[in-house]
């Protein structure tokens, strides 16, 4: 399973630090945001390249949970 750049970041915290609630919650708010950036360069690139249509909001969705297996 592939991780982002702040999941593998998450983790390598949580492995030599005691977290608490708030370390969860901005972690879940920096993974809603990443998840954003994401979705919104492939969109991005796809405007670029001319395509259009609403199957490109299913085709970002679908490669991120593929990729990121969510």
């Amino acid at each position: 399973m592939a991780q982002t750049p702040v999941e593998r970041l998450a983790d390598y915290v949580k492995s030599r630090y005691e977290t608490n609630e708030v370390f969860d919650n901005l972690v879940s708010n920096l993974l809603a945001k990443e998840k954003r950036n994401i979705e919104e360069a492939i969109m991005y690139a796809l405007d670029e390249d001319g395509h259009t249509g609403d199957w490109k909001i299913k085709f970002v969705a679908d490669y991120y949970n593929r990729t990121f297996n969510k």
